[in-house]
């Protein structure tokens, strides 16, 4: 059927092309789990909306909205039950991503009525604020953005999580009460929460700079910066660190290390983001951070029961080669898809 639908759309661009490819791959995959899939391009190739807030508009809560990689950024404000999929990142860096590299470059607002809602394989353009329960916001490149988790009304949210990012850095604003946030396997740029108001929990992450937590259980993490705001009130079991200064930290298996070259492939480069790249975060040989989590597992972020994923990708299918003739000299066409999953 895909290589019907190829030879008829012969006239198309190479664009449009992979991304009707990509959409009818989802359909296949999703119309069991997904009400409805519409897709959103702003970069010129025909899709149902060329901007996410009229695809919002449209869609019923459930509803899957495919975005598609483009150099202009998009944005949006959600208040219902959606899920908003991206192509990923840093997908010239990573085998078997994307044939198009183009990400999608996000900014925007989970307001109340957005629970149950997902982000995943975009590019933060600029912050994204979370206003609501049980939202997901994972596998996403912050480009050292932040999740801006809160609001000035001083709700309560609660079940949220952020899990399997990079260089993302989490904040507080707002009266509002958070409670069981689920921090799990991001590589971090900073974390600055309250002292009250936030509660959760916080496994094998990669913390860069300044950690800032009170009330959570936090296990398996590999922290590089400040570790001063670490109240006493935390659970703080089985953490690397390589500067922290305060006694709570001390004992339960928790140790410091220096310098972190020792434990990654390339700590050096592992936050830069014009050589840098996500893959720069596997333990090396030898690496201090093997065997010494809690029940004997690895620390950091490709540990632990949901292990980061390079690039981001989501787990539904993607073409990362394709391969079309030029002219048609033969009926049926010639074409070679090759398709990967990423689950």
């Amino acid at each position: 059927f895909i290589f019907y639908f190829l030879l008829y759309q012969k006239y198309t661009t190479m664009k449009t092309l992979i991304s009707c490819c990509v959409c009818m791959l989802m359909v296949c995959v999703g119309k069991d789990a997904f009400a409805k899939i519409w897709r959103v391009n702003n970069g010129g190739a025909s899709a149902d909306f060329t901007d996410m807030n009229s695809a919002i508009a449209a869609a019923s809560a459930g509803d899957t909205i495919q975005v598609e990689g483009s150099n202009t950024p998009y944005n949006f404000t959600n208040a219902k039950k959606l899920i908003f999929i991206g192509p990923g990142y840093l997908l010239t860096k990573n085998p078997k991503t994307q044939f198009d590299p183009n990400s999608a470059n996000v900014y925007g607002t989970f307001s109340p009525g957005s629970d149950g809602s997902v982000l995943m394989g975009f590019v933060l353009y600029s912050t994204i604020s979370l206003e609501a329960n049980n939202v997901k916001i994972c596998r996403n490149d912050g480009n050292g953005n932040t999740i801006q988790i809160g609001d000035n009304t001083g709700n309560t949210y609660s079940n949220d999580t952020i899990e399997q990012n990079y260089y993302v850095a989490i904040s507080y604003t707002g009266t509002a009460v958070i409670s069981n946030l689920q921090v799990n396997n991001n590589m971090l740029y900073y974390v600055t929460l309250p002292v009250t108001n936030v509660t959760g929990v916080f496994y094998n992450n990669i913390v860069n700079s300044t950690l800032t937590v009170s009330n959570f259980l936090l296990e398996n993490n590999i922290i590089d910066g400040d570790t001063t705001g670490i109240a006493s009130t935390n659970v703080f079991k089985n953490n690397i660190l390589y500067n922290g200064t305060t006694t709570a930290v001390n004992g339960n298996g928790n140790f410091y290390v220096a310098p972190f070259t020792n434990i990654f492939v390339d700590w050096t480069d592992l936050f830069t983001s014009t050589t840098g790249t996500d893959g720069d975060a596997v333990l090396k040989t030898g690496s201090p951070a093997i065997g010494k989590g809690v029940g004997g597992v690895n620390l950091g972020v490709f540990s632990g029961a949901l292990t980061y994923v390079l690039s981001g990708m989501p787990p539904v299918p993607s073409i990362y080669q394709l391969s079309v003739p030029n002219t048609i000299n033969t009926s049926p066409m010639p074409v070679t898809i090759s398709i990967a999953s990423h689950n």
